[in-house]
């Protein structure tokens, strides 16, 4: 249903390209997932600036891992065909 907001990121980074880089990849798709979702957040009235710093490392770290993983998986299965 929200592939949309996915669409931009999927126009600018081809997929195993520099989207699977381990510094780069992460880091364009947390901006491009804070792009889309700071002004939410701001509208529904959070002040993203008094967000506690533990939960916001905790998130930015398990967003960053996930991905991580994807590229070690699609490294693999690459490998493996």
């Amino acid at each position: 249903m929200f592939k949309f907001l996915w669409w931009p990121y999927k126009v600018i980074f081809k997929h195993r390209g520099l989207s699977h880089h381990p510094i780069f990849g992460p880091l364009t798709i947390l901006i491009n997932f804070a792009l889309i979702f700071m002004p939410v957040l701001v509208v529904l009235g959070f002040n993203l600036i008094q967000l506690p710093l533990d939960i916001t490392v905790a998130a930015a770290t398990g967003f960053m891992l996930s991905i991580e993983m994807h590229i070690l998986a699609d490294m693999v299965a690459s490998e493996l065909t």
